[in-house]
C-alpha cells in the first residue's frame, strides 16, 4: 500500500512553525571514507533472514566487534552483527529496561552519544506494545489534535509484532508521552526544523539513521541495497526482521528497520499558510516504507497530523 496523500516539502508552504536553531547545521561535515561505509555492510543482501517468533528467543546474538567513534575509519572492517537480539525487539512484559536509557513501556532502546545525549527505540512501535496504550489513560495532546482517534486493537488482525500502522501523528505523539518518552525530534529537546530535519546535528531521528558523524545514505551504509530492508512484499513485515537493516557501526547496529517496512512519523512539523486547524499542519514522515520509490535517511516525505495508512508507524525517543 503506498502513501497517497503525501505532499512534498517545496515551494507550496508558506511559513514554518519551528525555527532552526542558531547552531543547526544544513548537514554534518565529518569526511569519512564512503568505501569504509560500504565494506561494513558487504553482503547485505545475503544477511536477509527471517526472525522467529518469542517461542525461539534462544537465537543467540554475537556481540558487536566496532565501537562507536567520531569519523571512525572502518575500512576492512567485518560484518557487524547486531548486538540486540530480535527477540528483545518485542519484550514479553508490558516494560523493558535499556542499559543508559532507562526502564520504559515499548521497544528496548539504544543510547546515543550526540551532541545532547539521547535513546531511541530500537525499532517500531509494535501492534502488541500499542494494544496496552489503547487500555491506558491518555495523555494531553497539541491543542491543533483536537480530539484525536488512537484507532483499535490490531495485533489479532496483523499479528502482534508487526509495525503499529494506521497511526495518525497525533496518537503517535500521545502514545510517546504515555510511555514517558517523547516522538522523536529536535536533539536536545523540542521539535525538529522543516529546514534542517535531514541533519544529524539537528534531528534525534537523522542523527540515528545517518550513523552520527558518518552521514550515511541509509541506515546500512552508502550504497542501496534491494534486500537488506523491508521495501518490498506489498505489506510490512514483523519489526527486526531483516537482520541486515541496522547501522554498521555500534552502537547503530542495534536500531532496525529506519529504512523501508513503515513510514515514520517525526516531530518535524509546520503548516500552510491559509489553512487553519489540524488538516493544515503538517508533518515529516521518515525513512520510506514498503513499496516507496525511496527509502533513504533524507527521504521527503510528509502528510497532515491526522492522515493514517497501514504503512505509517513510529518509534520514540528520551532525552538523556
Amino acid at each position: 500500500m503506498t502513501l497517497l496523500f503525501f505532499v512534498l516539502a517545496c515551494a507550496c508552504r508558506g511559513e514554518t512553525v519551528a525555527e532552526p536553531p542558531s547552531d543547526a547545521e544544513p548537514a554534518d561535515s565529518a569526511s569519512t571514507d564512503t568505501a569504509a561505509i560500504d565494506s561494513a555492510v558487504i553482503g547485505a543482501d545475503a544477511a536477509d533472514t527471517s526472525v522467529a517468533d518469542t517461542s525461539a528467543a534462544d537465537t543467540s546474538v554475537a556481540d558487536a566487534t566496532a565501537t562507536e567513534a567520531a569519523g571512525a575509519d572502518t575500512t576492512g572492517a567485518d560484518i557487524v552483527v547486531p548486538d540486540v537480539a530480535p527477540s528483545d525487539a518485542w519484550p514479553a512484559g508490558s516494560t523493558v529496561t535499556s542499559t543508559g536509557c532507562g526502564t520504559f513501556p515499548g521497544p528496548k532502546m539504544v543510547r546515543l552519544e550526540a551532541s545532547t545525549p539521547f535513546c531511541i527505540d530500537t525499532t517500531e512501535v509494535t501492534n502488541a506494545q500499542y494494544d496496552l496504550f489503547l487500555a491506558s489513560p491518555k495523555p494531553s495532546v497539541p491543542a491543533y489534535c483536537f480530539t484525536p482517534s488512537y484507532g483499535s486493537p490490531e495485533s489479532s488482525v496483523y499479528g502482534p509484532n508487526k509495525p503499529r500502522g494506521n497511526v495518525t501523528w497525533c496518537a503517535a505523539y500521545a502514545y510517546c508521552a504515555w510511555a514517558g518518552k517523547r516522538l522523536c525530534g529536535r536533539i536536545g529537546g523540542g521539535r525538529s526544523s522543516v529546514v534542517t530535519y535531514t541533519s544529524t546535528s539537528e534531528s534525534q531521528w537523522s542523527y540515528a539513521c545517518r550513523q552520527g558523524s558518518l552521514s550515511s545514505t541509509y541506515p546500512y551504509g552508502n550504497t542501496k541495497s534491494t534486500t537488506a530492508c523491508v521495501t518490498s512484499g506489498g505489506t510490512p513485515a514483523d519489526v527486526a526482521s531483516k537482520a541486515a537493516c541496522v547501522g554498521a557501526v555500534a552502537p547503530f547496529n542495534q536500531i532496525f528497520d529506519l529504512s523501508g517496512n513503515v513510514g515514520e512519523w517525526e516531530d518535524a512539523c509546520d503548516r500552510y499558510e491559509d489553512v487553519t486547524g489540524p488538516d493544515g499542519r503538517i508533518c515529516k514522515v521518515r525513512g520510506g516504507w514498503v513499496g516507496a520509490d525511496r527509502y533513504d535517511c533524507d527521504e521527503p516525505q510528509e502528510s497532515t497530523v491526522l492522515y493514517k495508512a497501514l504503512d505509517l508507524g513510529f518509534r520514540c525517543c528520551v532525552d538523556r
